[in-house]
């Protein structure tokens, strides 16, 4: 069930709502968090009934591990052993249904003997329930956690706006909310929810849907063997890294006015990452709570930056290789993530280049070397995604020596051409993108906006994110009032009009 589908915006999501506050008026905020799980379970459910079973086993033997270390000393030799049984079992079970069909390949290229292991179908959302469960068991063992019920843990772990690509929310940030709760309408959270929600909605069905439809052209070619001239190549990765963005963002804004509609707040998960002018910074942007996670439970476990300089760099590609790997079963990733290892280092070096240096700090600050600095960024990252989208090695060295010009900056073999971009990307109707020049127009408008209008957390007045003041051109501030829901509604229903136009399309971010 896609937020973005029929039956959840004007079936799944208006029954889950009523019922909830219905059952939290008339008769206890337990009964209406009971609903809520029941309708997490179901939602999930909806996409394929076998694999419930996989999420309430996972659940139930997590929330035992969790009260059995949370009763046992913090540092004691038994806390350990729980913990490591803990683990071992979430990553096998992670391993088992992403990782066995690529691991069994692996061995059998290294050796003579082949596994023969076929692909087993990945259960939705794993890879993000997990994560969430790991982070609950290791602040358990740490004596960060207090028991809690079974219901309040459930609903943590299966919570329909963000059981399936996030925000990889943290146990200390949910079960408090849960517990204090009243489960009782309020207005302000409906409006502010509406908006966040309308928002996101706008982004995947009128930006990402349709930067898709010239992104997808020009990777289908580059798998046929077709070769890619210089100008599709880079509209390509362009459209691409513009699609992912907005279909990101969008899921994001969604997710977090969808939990906001029940008074709930999710920690924000994205925050304009095309502004960032460092690789650093655009990881502090994009997937925060990714980001969050692989800083907090894996690369400071492992020491962090704190053993010298060789230990930080070697931390710092393991959790990217890592973060590679979480994002797919294939070697495109694991490159992916270790080329922006490789840049993470790169930029550590040059920050430690130029300490105690006044000068080159002068240098930096000053706006032309953040627009190359921002520029550098952007391309670095562009580049990447090729990697992240190909589905094999052919397919990104067939887009990479397009981009490099090797099969000339202009070709019709492709059937693609710069004309043949999105045609109702903008308000603009689409018998203007017939005319050759406002393809361009088009990708540079996206990305544009993407960099300069302000986000939705800027808008609201109650985000604790601050804009970018020397980025943003224009300033809004999102006020509670009969104007602002009457542009709210506008919004929601140009974005219901783009998303129920056509079958609805799957948020990228699900695959992992």
């Amino acid at each position: 069930m896609l937020f973005n589908s029929t039956v959840f915006l004007f079936a799944f999501l208006p029954i889950s709502v009523v019922v909830f506050f219905t059952l939290g008026r008339f008769l206890s905020a337990r009964a209406a968090l009971v609903w809520l799980t029941l309708a997490s379970f179901f939602f999930y459910l909806w996409w394929k009934p076998s694999d419930i079973l996989l999420l309430l086993f996972s659940i139930v033997v997590n929330y035992l591990i969790g009260n059995r270390l949370c009763r046992l000393a913090a540092s004691s030799s038994a806390t350990k052993n729980v913990l490591t049984a803990g683990l071992v079992f979430n990553l096998v079970l992670l391993g088992w249904f992403k990782y066995a069909h690529f691991i069994g390949n692996i061995f059998g290229s290294l050796t003579s003997f082949h596994l023969h292991l076929s692909e087993i179908p990945l259960p939705l959302a794993i890879s993000f329930f997990t994560f969430n469960q790991i982070a609950f068991l290791v602040d358990c063992s740490q004596g960060k956690v207090a028991e809690s019920s079974f219901l309040n843990y459930s609903l943590f772990v299966s919570f329909y706006p963000h059981l399936i690509a996030g925000p990889i929310v943290h146990h200390k940030e949910m079960m408090p909310q849960f517990e204090k709760l009243k489960c009782r309408f309020n207005v302000d959270d409906l409006s502010v929810g509406l908006t966040w929600f309308t928002f996101g909605l706008l982004e995947k069905s009128l930006f990402a849907d349709s930067l898709a439809s010239f992104a997808n052209p020009v990777f289908a070619a580059a798998s046929r063997g077709t070769s890619i001239s210089m100008v599709d190549a880079w509209f390509g990765a362009f459209a691409y890294a513009l699609q992912i963005y907005y279909d990101f963002a969008g899921y994001s804004n969604m997710a977090i006015g969808l939990a906001r509609i029940f008074g709930i707040h999710f920690p924000l998960n994205f925050n304009s990452p095309y502004r960032a002018c460092n690789i650093s910074d655009f990881w502090r942007r994009w997937h925060m709570t990714l980001s969050r996670f692989l800083r907090d439970y894996l690369y400071i476990p492992l020491g962090g930056s704190h053993h010298g300089t060789i230990i930080r760099y070697r931390n710092l590609m393991l959790t990217m290789l890592i973060g590679g790997l979480w994002h797919g079963a294939a070697w495109t990733y694991v490159l992916w993530g270790g080329v922006h290892g490789l840049l993470l280092a790169l930029h550590q070096t040059w920050r430690s280049f130029i300490e105690g240096k006044e000068s080159l700090k002068l240098m930096m600050g000053s706006r032309s070397f953040q627009g190359i600095s921002r520029i550098v960024t952007m391309i670095s990252v562009i580049l990447c995604w090729v990697l992240f989208r190909a589905d094999s090695w052919q397919q990104a060295d067939a887009v990479f020596r397009g981009m490099i010009g090797v099969n000339g900056l202009v070709t019709n073999h492709t059937g693609l051409g710069i004309v043949g971009i999105v045609k109702s990307i903008l308000f603009v109707p689409s018998l203007l993108f017939q005319i050759p020049g406002l393809a361009m127009f088009a990708i540079v408008a996206a990305l544009f906006w993407a960099i300069y209008v302000p986000n939705i957390q800027e808008i609201m007045t109650e985000s604790p994110a601050e804009p970018d003041s020397n980025l943003t051109i224009i300033r809004l501030r999102w006020k509670n009032s009969l104007s602002y829901a009457v542009v709210t509604g506008v919004l929601l229903f140009t974005a219901l009009h783009e998303a129920l136009s056509g079958p609805p399309s799957p948020f990228l971010y699900f695959h992992f």
